[in-house]
């Protein structure tokens, strides 16, 4: 319910989920933590907040969920690939689009070690959703990509991260632009393995990093 997604609830259910991941040999990370959020997200002072049920304006620092928060939680969990899908940009609503308002936009951040990140949309630019759609674009093409055989989409049978990114902005870009409208997903974090999402490179062995 709506009422359990408060910052402090989600960053709780971040650490519950990480005590599955059981460190390898000790203090090893193994396993890949996803993190999705849809909904606002804002600025303030160049650091950046998922808009969280019952967080007002007035007091968005204290009630909102930072996003270093939620960086810092999955760092602390057992999960050696980090995966972050944040379908949000700005904060006051406006049709055909997630919210709007200029002054209210992500800053810019950069990923961290052993993370990825695939954000909506470029900053500044809106993430749009549309009535015809049961969510917004975005989220409507990852889910797409997400319940889908690997085969079908990439013609393989694994899903990686990139697969993934690629994907989801080709499908986003091309489903906007026939809107009249332009939406680009944007990724962030460099590694020298490609996260694997769904899937396995074979069908016998369990998912893994592969080498880009």
């Amino acid at each position: 319910p709506e009422s359990d997604a408060s910052a402090g609830a989600i960053l709780d259910a971040i650490e519950q989920q990480g005590k599955i991941l059981a460190p390898v040999r000790g203090n090893g990370k193994q396993g890949t933590f996803l993190f999705y959020f849809s909904g606002h997200g804002t600025a303030v002072e160049k650091q950046n907040f998922l808009v969280t049920p019952h967080a007002s304006r007035q007091r968005l620092t204290r009630d909102a969920l930072g996003l270093d928060e939620v960086e810092a939680a999955l760092a602390k969990t057992p999960a050696r690939r980090r995966i972050l899908l944040i379908d949000a940009c700005r904060t006051i609503h406006r049709e055909g689009t997630r919210d709007a308002g200029d002054s209210d936009r992500f800053a810019e951040f950069r990923a961290a070690e052993g993370e990825r990140i695939l954000l909506a949309a470029s900053f500044g630019d809106a993430s749009r959703e549309f009535p015809e759609l049961t969510h917004g674009v975005f989220t409507h093409f990852l889910l797409e990509a997400l319940q889908s055989d690997p085969n079908r989409i990439v013609g393989k049978p694994y899903l990686g991260f990139r697969d993934l990114a690629d994907y989801v902005s080709r499908e986003t870009r091309n489903w906007t632009n026939a809107k009249g409208v332009t939406q680009v997903p944007t990724e962030l974090g460099q590694s020298t393995f490609d996260f694997i999402v769904t899937g396995a490179p074979n069908p016998s062995a369990p998912p893994a990093d592969v080498a880009d």
